[in-house]
């Protein structure tokens, strides 16, 4: 049995476990990506928005995330009271103010077409460049400068995801707030009328892929044409001998999805390429009439929760809705078009870097590679004396056998440090820190301390409907090979890299994750039935299982 490692504060004060974004430790290559470019960008977008909180400090102890949360003007390492005269220095008192004026002038929208016209361009032809190169094809030479180069853009894509972190968040955060006051309803209707606003958490290639579908309708290519043959070698037939206008479609399609993740943020994390079931399944599967429908239950919701509203804040609530909706799809957009390709280029290098080196026998296994720090793979590649294949080994086999639910939940503390009253802030900073409460609080875990049964699972409800399907228990990438056609996910948590497998999808379970989660989101785009915070349905659930989702009510029962 693989020994416990003792689990210490990474610094002063209480530190939180991640435990919505990542399920299993964390290589040391992504450590830097997290711990350095997520503050970096959270950072500046904290700043220019005038929050009196600066950043989400992340360290990590044991390839698990910590997380704190860091008030500007204040280090890393402070712990403690809030210094009384803290939000009177001229400093803090400007950064307030422009919050104010950000606040007033909508400033998102500014971002979000610097988003659309500038950043979200250049990501693309960044990491399209690099897609471009086949590291099997380089010299040894060229092979390091370009694990050096995806490792810079990985670092620089995280910290773009994380600049446009505030705007996406901030305006909903606003809207939830405001018309929750109003109505007192909860968050989860709310959040329904936001449906239909972000088209690229439904799949962002569905261009592509729907051009692909036409064409193998038009060929009368279905797959009972293919029956027998593996995954990768019917991908094969299809480029080489169905035609011209089924190549084309099939490398567009493929040029967009191939190389990003699938399974998370992590380099551990496989990529579409390596998962040819899941690409075919996606083929076969397209539903043409998906674009077809129409968002009138979104509608009627909407004019629902309107008619709750005085006639005085009417317009404020249309206001509120439009830019909450305005910006929904930047959460997914940021890392779809960043780090979820970025982290994928960056794999495949890796993958090819530990493929030599298992040839020149300085790797017992290619894999290891993925537990090597960057630093460590070039000293594996240049110095024929470096040997590190049992440390590697020993990584892991610690990756392999632990989850979050290994790591303790709190360190430096008996709890969780309660989330600080609003009247603590100076009352010009109030509502943008109230509005960033209520957003991150809806990403997060609700209450996971449910009393669950063998038989019923309770949780959060997310995305309305009921639906029966076989439980498929996600704990690792390899699982997701075993996915079909209408398939309940059971899963810890999902992420924006999981795009690629949801519309194989009857419904979504998670252990972990709020009204805003990705779960959330995409299950209500999708309009499946979603339970989130269930706290331990990949416990309690077994594979294969017969399972009734009810979305409306948070309950799902194990049938069979």
């Amino acid at each position: 049995m693989l020994a416990m490692k003792s689990f210490s504060p990474p610094g002063p004060g209480v530190w939180e476990l991640d435990n919505s974004h990542f399920t299993k430790p964390m290589s040391l290559f992504s450590e830097e990506m997290f711990t350095n470019s997520l503050a970096r960008g959270l950072k500046e977008g904290t700043a220019r928005y005038g929050l009196a909180l600066s950043h989400l400090s992340y360290r990590m102890v044991n390839g698990f995330f910590y997380k704190k949360a860091i008030i500007y003007g204040l280090s890393d390492d402070y712990f403690g009271q809030l210094p009384d005269n803290l939000f009177g220095q001229s400093e803090i008192i400007s950064r307030l103010e422009n919050g104010k004026k950000a606040l007033e002038s909508k400033l998102w929208r500014e971002d979000l077409r610097r988003w659309d016209d500038v950043v979200k361009p250049d990501s693309i032809n960044r990491n399209n460049k690099l897609q471009s190169i086949n590291p099997k094809k380089l010299e040894l030479d060229n092979l390091k400068q370009h694990l050096h180069d995806c490792r810079k853009n990985a670092l620089e894509m995280m910290y773009r995801h994380h600049l446009f972190t505030i705007p996406a968040i901030l305006p909903i955060g606003l809207y939830v707030n405001k018309v929750r006051q109003w109505t007192g309803l909860p968050s989860s209707d709310l959040l329904f009328l936001l449906k239909g606003s972000t088209p690229v958490s439904r799949g962002s290639a569905d261009n592509e892929l729907k051009i692909l579908a036409k064409c193998l309708k038009d060929a009368n290519l279905t797959e009972e044409n293919f029956i027998g043959e593996p995954a990768s070698r019917i991908l094969e037939i299809m480029e080489s001998q169905c035609g011209k206008s089924i190549k084309m479609a099939l490398e567009k399609y493929l040029n967009v999805v191939s190389c990003r993740l699938v399974t998370g943020y992590d380099i551990t994390d496989k990529c579409a390429y390596e998962m040819p079931e899941i690409i075919l399944s996606n083929i076969w599967n397209f539903d043409f009439k998906a674009e077809d429908v129409k968002n009138d239950d979104v509608l009627e919701m909407t004019l629902n929760i309107r008619n709750k509203i005085s006639e005085i804040n009417k317009n404020e609530f249309d206001s509120l809705l439009a830019e909450a909706r305005l910006v929904n799809r930047l959460r997914d957009e940021r890392g779809i078009y960043n780090d979820v390709l970025a982290t994928g280029l960056a794999r495949r290098v890796i993958l090819e870097v530990g493929n030599r080196l298992e040839a020149n026998k300085k790797l017992s296994d290619r894999n290891l590679i993925l537990h090597a720090s960057h630093q460590e793979m070039i000293a594996l590649l240049t110095d024929k004396n470096f040997f590190l294949d049992d440390t590697l080994r020993e990584r892991s086999l610690w990756h392999s056998q632990k989850t979050v639910d290994d790591a303790p939940s709190i360190l430096g503390g008996e709890k969780v440090l309660p989330k600080p009253p609003i009247t603590i802030f100076p009352e010009i900073a109030r509502e943008g820190m109230a509005a960033l409460f209520t957003a991150i609080a809806e990403i997060y875990d609700s209450s996971t301390n449910k009393e669950n049964k063998k038989e019923l699972i309770f949780g959060t409800p997310v995305s309305a409907g009921i639906y029966e399907g076989t439980a498929r228990i996600i704990s690792n990438s390899n699982d997701f090979s075993r996915l079909r056609q209408g398939d309940v996910l059971i899963a810890k948590s999902t992420t924006a890299s999981f795009n690629g497998v949801l519309s194989l999808l009857g419904a979504i379970v998670t252990d972990r994750g709020g009204q805003l989660s990705h779960a959330a989101i995409v299950s209500r785009e999708y309009g499946i039935p979603a339970v989130v915070s269930t706290g331990n349905a990949t416990q309690v659930i077994k594979d294969g299982a017969k399972v009734r989702v009810d979305g409306s009510n948070g309950i799902v029962e194990v049938l069979i």
